[in-house]
């Protein structure tokens, strides 16, 4: 007979809460000040590790203090400063934590109150308070639902206090506020409302939402079953705290199913929600007591439910039925839909989640596909239902392009076929038509498509950013910004003008490199006490920011003093003992196994150490960041690497086998691929030049790679006697990232513009390199014009040039640009050379008058040459085109003692000096950096920091006094 769910649903009882609500006020007052408690605080859910929390004022806007130190295992963490009554801290929506072995969801909250001391508890009730409830709220929700013994005072207790010491004597009072905390966390995510009141739960539909997470809860998290647990194991059962983990993961398939109730039915199925909580209960039961022997091997069910049920469903109801264990493999090693977390999968784990995966259902091929049911089990999870989609108006060959491009980790859809994705295009409903007369909501479009990853607009992690550097971040992807490329310009300039300025920065204080780096750098690398990046240089770290390695491009805004100040900070390399042999399992475990698979499983068996370096020095798959291995760490890696399979040169070589493994999860299907007809030159080329990132295939043997070409389609045939039809093309070819014809945010490019960006590779266009010369010429043709005229948009300069231009030939020849963006000062600031400049057919320059020299106005001599600029001592500069200058050792085509310039050499005893070079003095490995901020007259990098050391003739030089000198011993300059 089946259990009534432990669930209230009377109206009275409802009511009542409306009704108790109203009774005294919230627990929060006093006047503004700082608190006496500190500090500290402790965020729970259990307890959240790796998160980092923010002060924001009560206006909600300003933020007080950025970051907390990390939360450690227990949920700890501490502010710099006190904290301020009626602030608010929360968790950073960046950097989240993790939550018993998975990524944390929710953004938890607490309002600061006068009377607050001691740790500072933040927890989802304590959220519930921050969000505008009362304590006679929060009190009434959860009274109503049966925690009769809950009070107001529980709200700031941590709820983990005291459990750990417990034993299988463990009470229901004990678990009262834990159990709490758990569901109303449930309800936040399930519901996807983190702002959400207890008022707001109290309306018949929410409460039936909220019992439902309790009873989960209350399954999973019973005095009974810990008990039961225990005398299975002759009371030497889990801990508290492994008990309290089990539970929040056995549930988290229970709040999946929540979820995709919600998503796809608008409400919840109780009784099927109570009949999986109690299946969770039962699986705890039987996997904690050892009552589920099996065959000895591991548990596939309980896998699935543990690392898949929460993307992916429970598993009666799974969207990846079918799956074999070397698709699952594969998505792991491809991080499919972020699955390189589950790297540490044994062989055998994957082989049971998909021994217990069901059958996939048999398609009817007479029956249309049902795109309404498609979209709600492969997009709603990220796109909300269908009626409020935010990928409304997508034609199929947009969301094939973002399969395609695994833009949003789409690609885990690529086994989607070509009717399936149309059918689901097919009921998304239609764009909503824009008022041209009406101003852009800078506002709406920044919460539509940045809150999510930069927080509310008031409190935004990119505050003071410019348009240019938002399209910048756009078009080279950084963070996977790639998918807002539908963004007009107009939408990007209105995101920027809401965007509050910039905290301006006291340039009489340093910087504070531990502060920088908990904020910028802590979220990828670690703790600064425990960082993975040791020992690293400021030109190390700026390296890494100019290649954009590991997506670090988006630091471009840190300044030198900034950089410097974290490589200060670091704590040093460990040292290497040059006796004892590199360890290379130890190597390989910790800088490829996260994305190739363990050692004894790697998908890149047998490789070489000039293999490795190649696809390192290539920025493969983004290995740049392994640059700083050295030659025998490499090769410690590769010595290591099981050795490849032999391969039969007897036998042919599969190459629908082949396509399957190496391309199917961009391309699709080999019976559906988007790359049909292409020929084995055309994918070589393709791996060759990096394509899509098709760079990692190398190790393709030019035989697979025609055994590629051999199977696939061919290409449909093009009738010669029919105009090329751009429109369409564009629709396959460029709507998927620059938006639909009409709205484009390429207007007027012309077929040199369009072509130049295809031969560079810009945003990753040189895939589409099989276009002929006329159907760049068509898609060119149906281009709208540029504010009603035709031709590039001559307000954006990278409509036809790079950003610095970097190439060989018109629009975009590099000449000595790449030499001058280097300087920090100009970086990519085309007005320091082009003031006034504008679009006529030549290289107009104009100097700002800071760059004038001592003797007179910066100047062109029309012959590739410029005099009279400052940072070249006034001197006549070398051909653009075709001259340079080595800093280490040209020292005097700038400096120069008989000018009277801001450089030449006047100070001290120059003079006396004149008959030696200037490296007996000037140490040159320190001389490339020493160029600083040329627009002031401070010397950011001091020409003292150059003197001495290996390589010179003066040991050390001091408080203007050289010592050790070979000349002359010891004198005051």
């Amino acid at each position: 007979m089946m259990r009534i769910p432990k669930k209230v649903f009377l109206w009275l009882m409802v009511t009542t809460i409306v009704v108790l609500s109203g009774c005294g006020g919230s627990g929060s007052g006093g006047d503004n000040g700082l608190t006496d408690s500190g500090s500290t605080g402790v965020l729970v859910d259990p307890y959240i590790s790796g998160a980092i929390l923010q002060e924001v004022a009560e206006d909600g806007s300003t933020v007080l203090q950025r970051v907390s130190t990390p939360t450690d295992a227990q949920g700890h963490f501490e502010f710099s400063a006190e904290v301020q009554v009626g602030s608010i801290i929360e968790t950073k929506i960046s950097q989240l934590g993790t939550h018993v072995g998975e990524p944390n969801q929710l953004v938890l909250r607490r309002q600061i109150r006068a009377n607050d001391d001691g740790l500072l508890v933040v927890s989802p009730l304590t959220t519930l308070i921050a969000n505008g409830s009362t304590e006679n709220d929060v009190v009434a929700l959860l009274q109503t639902a049966g925690m009769t013994d809950f009070a107001a005072a529980d709200i700031y207790i941590d709820p983990m206090s005291g459990l750990n010491n417990l034993s299988s004597s463990v009470t229901s009072a004990d678990l009262t506020r834990l159990q709490a905390a758990m569901a109303v966390a449930n309800y936040l995510e399930a519901t996807n409302q983190p702002k959400a009141t207890a008022l707001d739960m109290t309306t018949s539909s929410e409460f039936e939402i909220f019992t439902s997470c309790l009873d989960a809860v209350q399954e999973t998290l019973s005095p009974e079953l810990f008990a039961q647990i225990n005398a299975a194991q002759n009371n030497n059962g889990p801990t508290m705290q492994e008990f309290i983990n089990a539970s929040v993961t056995y549930t988290r398939p229970v709040i999946a199913m929540m979820k995709s109730q919600l998503t796809n039915n608008g409400s919840i199925d109780p009784v099927a929600l109570h009949e999986e909580a109690m299946s969770a209960s039962s699986d705890m039961l039987n996997n904690m007591s050892g009552q589920n022997p099996g065959n000895g091997g591991p548990n596939g069910t309980m896998l699935y439910a543990n690392d898949c049920a929460v993307c992916h469903g429970d598993l009666a109801n799974s969207n990846i039925p079918g799956r074999s264990a070397d698709a699952i493999q594969a998505a792991i090693d491809q991080n499919l839909g972020g699955m390189s977390i589950y790297a540490n999968l044994t062989t055998a784990e994957i082989q049971a989640i998909a021994a217990v995966l069901p059958v996939p259902q048999p398609t009817d091929p007479t029956q249309p596909v049902d795109g309404t049911t498609l979209y709600g089990n492969m997009c709603a999870s990220c796109h909300g239902g269908l009626t409020s989609t935010t990928i409304q108006g997508n034609t199929a060959s947009a969301v094939q392009s973002a399969i395609d491009l695994n833009i949003g980790n789409m690609g885990f859809l690529s086994t989607l076929t070509s009717a399936e994705v149309q059918a689901i295009a097919d009921v998304l409903p239609g764009a909503t038509p824009v008022d041209p007369t009406q101003p852009i909501d800078g506002t709406t479009v920044y919460s539509n498509s940045c809150a999510s990853c930069h927080g509310a607009l008031a409190s935004t992690t990119i505050q003071g950013r410019t348009a240019s550097s938002i399209q910048s971040a756009i078009d080279q992807n950084i963070g996977n910004m790639g998918f807002l490329s539908t963004l007009t310009s107009a939408e990007v300039q209105a995101v920027a003008d809401v965007l509050p300025a910039a905290t301006p920065v006291d340039p009489t204080q340093p910087a504070d490199g531990t502060a920088l780096y908990t904020s910028e750098c802590a979220g990828c690398h670690g703790t600064l006490a425990n960082t993975n990046k040791p020992g690293r240089t400021a030109t190390d770290i700026q390296t890494a920011i100019d290649q954009n390695v590991g997506n670090m491009g988006f630091l471009s805004t840190l300044t030198s003093a900034e950089v410097q100040a974290i490589a200060d900070v670091l704590p040093a390399a460990p040292p290497v003992d040059p006796t004892q042999p590199v360890d290379g399992a130890a190597l390989y475990s910790t800088s490829c196994a996260s994305c190739h698979g363990t050692l004894a499983n790697t998908n890149k068996p047998g490789r070489t150490a000039t293999a490795i370096q190649t696809a390192i020095d290539q920025n493969v798959g983004n290995m740049g960041f392994l640059s700083t291995l050295t030659t025998a760490e490499v090769q410690a890696i590769a010595d290591v690497l099981p050795a490849a399979p032999p391969v039969d040169p007897t036998q042919p070589v599969d190459g629908a086998a082949l396509y399957s493994t190496s391309c199917a999860s961009c391309h699709g299907t080999l019976a559906n691929t988007n790359k049909p007809g292409r020929t084995a030159t055309a994918i070589q080329t393709a791996i060759d030049q990096n394509v899509g990132n098709m760079g990692f295939l190398s190790t393709l043997t030019t035989a697979e790679v025609q055994a590629i070409a051999d199977v696939l389609p061919a290409a449909p045939p093009v009738d010669p006697t029919q105009p090329v039809d751009g429109a369409a093309l564009y629709s396959t070819s460029c709507a998927s990232c620059h938006g639909t014809l009409a709205n484009t945010n390429k207007p007027g490019r012309t077929a040199t513009a369009i072509q130049t960006a295809i031969d560079q590779n810009v945003g990753n266009m040189g895939y589409l390199s099989t276009l002929t010369t006329a159907e760049v010429q068509a898609i060119a043709d149906v281009l709208p014009a540029t504010n009603g005229n035709s031709g590039p948009d001559y307000s954006d300069c990278t409509a036809c040039h790079a950003q610095p231009p970097n190439g060989t030939s018109e629009p975009n020849i590099d000449g000595a640009h790449s030499a001058h963006k280097a300087i920090a000062s100009i970086g990519t600031n085309c007005q320091i050379c082009h003031t006034g400049a504008s679009h006529n057919g030549s290289v107009d320059l104009g100097f700002p008058a800071d760059y004038n020299s001592a003797n007179g106005a910066a100047t062109d001599n029309l012959d590739g040459t410029c005099s009279n600029i400052s940072c070249h001592g006034g001197k006549t500069t070398p051909d653009w085109w075709s001259g340079s200058i080595s800093l280490t050792a040209d020292c005097t085509s700038c400096h120069d003692s008989r000018a009277g310039e801001y450089i030449s050499q006047t100070s001290g005893r120059h003079s006396k000096h004149s008959r030696y070079s200037c490296t007996t003095c000037h140490n040159s490995t320190r001389m490339p950096n020493h160029i600083g901020d040329l627009l002031t007259d401070n010397f950011e990098v001091s020409a003292a920091s150059t003197v001495g050391g290996s390589g010179t003739s003066v040991g050390s030089y001091s408080n203007r006094s050289c010592s050790s000198i070979a000349c002359h011993g010891s004198e005051h300059w």
